[in-house]
């Protein structure tokens, strides 16, 4: 009866060799069995069945644990090799592989729960009557977490039960926060057909896929901005530019950090060169472009690692030299916005 009890209930069973036992249990497979008073035969059946437990996916990284740390401890006591075709050394070749195993799976499992975490935290400061901007930058940290978190455990961590399903949660929340191309890409990525709450979305088009993404990253997100233009006249501060960058990170939802603030992401725009002058001529006016070097850079969460140095001409402007510069802030704004939409692209 305590054998079949121990098998209903998936304990592993250690047995001797005796009277039925025999019929119930296949030795190495269903179990160990081990001659009558041959204790030494029990503690090394018992040594391989903590050594299985251990290797056990469907087990907690606790209980694998446990059962490593139960397999020394016999190891401690009883010579490996009484089992047959094993040895001291091969145990802990074994043991040595399941600790390392074992050291990943918890510190994955801690991210996980903590990911898992923030995802509830942040959902329930949203629905905490918090509207417009605020909700749907919580909405988007919520999203970030879940994904995270089914980035590191797809099928969860064994005995950490969710409350909700973790799949229709992440479909729902992409379609509410408007990016229903995104959500659909997520689980076609994954082989898995997209949950009700993005059925009937036609258009997916490249374009828009990286629209929503890139409105998904910058949602919420406090953004640094660094804009400097370097003239004979030394480095100044290059308005137009971050007044273009500042514009279009508005529409994605993105917050401005005061300078010197801490910021999730930083966009930085450089150029140094001169802007040369065209004399008049011919009853014709002046006219100015500028020549020189331009740097830009992205960085931020999720690999945002944009770099780009490049040449700048402008063509001549007939105004004033403070166009040739806004001309030129204008082309290099929306040179980093085509870059930023390959990287959404290749997400």
């Amino acid at each position: 009866n305590v054998v079949l009890e121990a098998m209903a209930s998936g304990l592993g069973v250690v047995a001797p060799r005796a009277g039925g036992i025999p019929s119930l249990l296949s030795h190495g497979q269903s179990g160990f069995l081990y001659e009558p008073r041959n204790t030494s035969d029990a503690a090394a059946a018992t040594l391989r069945e903590r050594l299985q437990l251990a290797a056990d996916g469907a087990r907690s990284a606790g209980e694998r644990s446990a059962a490593l740390a139960e397999a020394r401890e016999l190891a401690a006591l009883v010579d490996p090799a009484l089992s047959p075709g094993f040895s001291r050394d091969a145990f802990e070749l074994q043991a040595a592989e399941l600790a390392g195993t074992l050291t990943a799976l918890r510190e994955r499992d801690a991210q996980y729960r903590a990911q898992i975490t923030a995802h509830v935290q942040a959902m329930a400061q949203a629905g905490a009557g918090t509207g417009g901007a605020a909700r749907r930058a919580l909405l988007g940290r919520a999203l970030a977490s879940l994904d995270v978190a089914q980035g590191l455990a797809p099928a969860g961590v064994p005995g950490f039960v969710l409350p909700f399903d973790a799949r229709e949660r992440i479909a729902a929340l992409h379609a509410e926060l408007g990016a229903p191309c995104a959500g659909r890409q997520w689980f076609e990525r994954r082989g898995v057909a997209p949950p009700a709450a993005l059925a009937g979305v036609a258009d997916c088009s490249p374009a828009r896929l990286a629209q929503e993404r890139r409105r998904l990253y910058f949602d919420g997100k406090t953004v640094a901005l660094d804009c400097v233009i370097v003239l004979e006249g030394g480095a100044q501060p290059w308005t137009k530019a971050c007044t273009a960058l500042q514009s279009a990170l508005a529409g994605d939802g993105a917050t401005l950090a005061r300078p010197g603030a801490a910021a999730e992401v930083r966009i930085s725009l450089r150029a140094e060169g001169r802007v040369q002058e065209r004399p008049p001529s011919d009853g014709s006016r002046p006219a100015w472009r500028f020549q020189g070097q331009l740097k830009s850079r992205a960085s931020g969460p999720s690999e945002l690692d944009l770099a780009d140095d490049y040449e700048g001409l402008t063509g001549w402007n007939p105004v004033s030299p403070e166009m040739a510069a806004d001309l030129l802030a204008l082309a290099a704004v929306k040179r980093l916005d085509t870059a930023l939409a390959r990287f959404w692209e290749s997400r």
